[in-house]
């Protein structure tokens, strides 16, 4: 068993690469010197491990650098390079848990396990020499690829198409006789074949091709749609988006090396010859099999089927219906699925539906220029801003000047929040991805889950789209794998043999709410409390409440799992989810209630760019105060302090609770008018469940915060997260509140 002082290193290592590998987005990627940070990490602990003689845990840190290589050099797609790579570091973690147990000979196993499993399809693919052909493509690209605007089109509308695709595919899965679903999912298959065949891109066609054969039979009422059919059809999805993620990476190749942090050699962007091949045998045994004579006949519509059986046959369509369908999809569904009514009708209808598909025209914009527009439209309104409360203008008693100024300031507001909502994006795109996460995670756990989302149209910034999906499918893993029953525990508690999961979001105020929810087993508030006390994160005469000990869930280390699967382990890893929605100015919490389910809420703002704050003054300083954070203010009587030690009026009673006071003249080492708390003003902010009080000498005022990063130079300042220029011109620092009273000497005072 190791002892204290090897596992507090290892610990060390351990909660910096849980970071890092939580908060890893398709950005960094393009950033070497960060994902070069990350490989002189995993060596690092590597070295760390063999020195402790662990051979299999430094092995598997090698393979994780290993991966990671092959996902910044595009030789393997970011998507499901990445989950495999987390799901290996998942692994890794919870054997580690083993370790710090004394459990050599598990942890070891699951080490094993990690390094050497591969799906039971793959394995037996591999030994069949009929489809060897699919094991190694590589499509054909020439330079003349790189500058065409048609293939940069066509890349970026399949893959929308793939994924709305997926999202159909999976809506299908609960309804097999939609017909509207059957014909969209057709549609995008004969789109990608017919522009692949005009491109010249024979792989990404020929595959598209077999696909749209087998929903050809199912659109035209040959045959049933069955769970089979689905899979294949899912297979063959998954693979069109590798050999999309392919032709990207041969499109951007390049034959030049980049020297990485700590020394790593790697290629950025291959050469076209060293692109990881894709293997599509699993695709096409699937597809061969159910477009085979014998299982085609045995799958065949009957004449007269019976209810359970009957599969959807598409309406007759007349040629200008097929014209309008081929010409706009939306129609195209809109004529589908109609219900009994007539055709005229129906056609009517269509056209309505087209005309207002031409009226609004759409137009591509890359992301970065929307970014650039969001930077000058916020310099712009801090630039109004000071001018307006600029003295020289504010004296000016001319009339007509200020309404001049009050109307520019109106519509730079409005031309503000337009740019801002351009950037707004419903949260669907994350929970779409969410829904086939659950599928996969149901099936490989054995267990019987049904996912339901509501609320997936609210919008929300893109930055807080591209970074939530991390945090959110790591709570979905550890929900199905420790948080749902399986079916037969169920059974016996007297629930539904299957287990509900329920995925919200809605606007509350200027934030969004978003919440997984599950009706499992609920968290198991002694096992909290006895791994909280055995990690020495509480002692035994502290009497905490019970959300308090359930908030330990997101404390690296604390665990309520009864056994370590390869999926997750509840509790390891959800330190990082808690950091990594902080990062984006949130809050996250946990409700639960034992044998009816467990409820993660978290907190967002809709953007990050600008955040509602309560400015205060320190001396001749001016901080922000995120209003998230503030729960309230006060000026506090002398019958509401209490003295700690040799400190005077350390803390303060409010309605019972005692809550330190933090001197923040103190703690950024400024000058401050105030230096007592009796003549101070308190802003109390929360934490967790607790709260504590921060000193200022007075508050200014509530605004709209453009924020801005402070830059290198002070990325480690602590308990500042960002600054922004206020309307007199001064420089405003953004506070953290939950660093500075982890950095403050309150948090750890002991109040008898």
């Amino acid at each position: 068993m190791m002892d204290a002082e090897q596992q507090n290193q290892i610990q060390i290592k351990r909660d910096a690469l849980n970071m890092d590998v939580m908060s890893l987005r398709p950005e960094h990627f393009q950033d070497l010197a960060h994902v070069g940070a990350i490989l002189t990490e995993l060596e690092e602990f590597a070295s760390l491990m063999d020195g402790f003689g662990q051979p299999q845990f430094s092995k598997i840190l090698k393979e994780l650098g290993h991966r990671l290589g092959q996902i910044v050099a595009e030789l393997s797609p970011y998507e499901s390079g990445l989950e495999e790579f987390q799901q290996i570091h998942e692994q890794f973690d919870n054997a580690l848990e083993l370790l710090y147990a004394g459990d050599q000979e598990d942890a070891e196993k699951i080490l094993i396990h990690a390094l050497d499993s591969k799906s039971t399809a793959l394995k037996n693919l591999e030994s069949q020499d009929h489809y060897s052909n699919y094991a190694e493509i590589i499509q054909h690209c020439t330079e003349e690829m790189k500058g065409d605007e048609t293939l940069a089109e066509f890349i970026g509308e399949t893959e929308e198409g793939l994924q709305k695709a997926e999202e159909t595919l999976l809506r299908l899965e609960e309804d097999f006789e939609d017909q509207k679903a059957i014909s969209s999912i057709f549609r995008v298959f004969h789109t990608i074949k017919g522009t692949a065949g005009f491109l010249g891109l024979s792989e990404l066609g020929s595959l598209a091709h077999r696909t749209e054969d087998l929903m050809v039979q199912v659109n035209e009422g040959e045959r049933e749609i069955t769970l089979e059919i689905l899979n294949a059809i899912l297979c063959a999805t998954d693979g069109l988006s590798k050999l999309i993620s392919q032709m990207k990476a041969m499109i951007a190749g390049m034959n030049s090396e980049v020297q990485l942090i700590g020394g790593h050699s790697l290629r950025y962007l291959p050469h076209i010859s060293e692109v990881e091949p894709v293997d599509l045998r699993e695709a096409y045994q699937l597809l061969d099999h159910l477009l085979s004579d014998e299982v085609s006949k045995s799958t065949q519509v009957s004449e007269n089927p019976t209810p359970e059986t009957i599969s959807a046959t598409p309406p007759t369509h007349s040629e200008e219906q097929k014209t309008l369908t081929e010409t706009h999809p939306e129609a195209g569904q809109n004529l589908t699925n109609t219900s009994k009514s007539s055709t005229t009708t129906e056609v009517a209808k269509t056209n309505e539906n087209v005309a207002a598909t031409q009226v609004m025209d759409m137009l591509k914009i890359p992301a970065f220029k929307l970014d650039e527009l969001s930077e000058f439209i916020g310099e712009m309104v801090v630039a109004l801003s000071v001018l307006s409360q600029n003295p020289t203008i504010a004296n000016l008693e001319d009339r007509e000047l200020h309404d001049r100024l009050d109307q520019l300031n109106k519509i730079t507001e409005q031309l503000r929040d337009r740019i801002l909502s351009i950037r707004m994006f419903p949260v669907k795109n994350v929970f779409s991805k969410l829904t086939r996460q659950m599928r996969d995670l149901s099936k490989k756990s054995g267990k019987q889950v049904k996912l339901t989302i509501q609320g997936d149209e609210t919008l929300v910034d893109k930055t807080i789209i591209d970074s939530i999906y991390a945090p959110l499918m790591h709570i979905m893993r550890n929900t199905v794998d420790h948080g749902i029953e399986t079916p037969e525990e169920r059974k016996a508690v007297g629930k539904p043999q299957e287990g509900t999961v329920q995925l919200s979001a809605h606007h509350l105020g200027d934030s969004i709410l978003i919440e997984v929810r599950d009706d499992g087993r609920g968290l198991d508030r002694q096992k909290l409390l006895s791994k909280a006390l055995e990690r020495g994160l509480i002692s035994e005469r502290e009497n905490l409440t019970d959300q308090q000990i359930f908030m330990f869930i997101f404390t690296s280390g604390v665990s309520t799992a009864k056994e370590v699967t390869d999926i997750s382990g509840r509790g390891v890893g959800m330190d990082v989810v808690k950091r990594e929605v902080e990062k984006l100015r949130g809050k996250i919490s946990v409700e639960t209630e034992t044998g009816k389910g467990t409820a993660f809420l978290i907190k967002l703002p809709l953007t990050t760019s600008i955040i509602e704050g309560l400015v205060v003054r320190l001396g001749e300083n001016r901080f922000v105060i995120p209003i998230l954070d503030v729960h309230l203010t006060l000026i506090p009587k002398k019958d509401q302090l209490y003295d700690v030690q040799d400190r005077e009026s350390e803390c303060l009673i409010l309605a019972g609770e005692v809550i330190p006071i933090m001197r923040l003249h103190e703690f950024f080492d400024v000058e401050a008018d105030v230096m007592v708390p009796e003549e101070a003003i308190i802003v109390v902010v929360k934490y967790g469940e607790k709260k504590y009080g921060l000193m200022v000498d007075e508050l200014l005022h509530r605004q709209q915060i453009v924020v801005k990063n402070l830059g290198e130079t002070f990325v480690n300042l602590p308990g500042i997260t960002g600054g922004t220029i206020l309307g007199d011109g001064r420089v405003g620092l953004i506070l953290d509140p939950e660093t500075l009273i982890h950095r403050s000497h309150n948090i750890n005072m002991t109040i008898n």
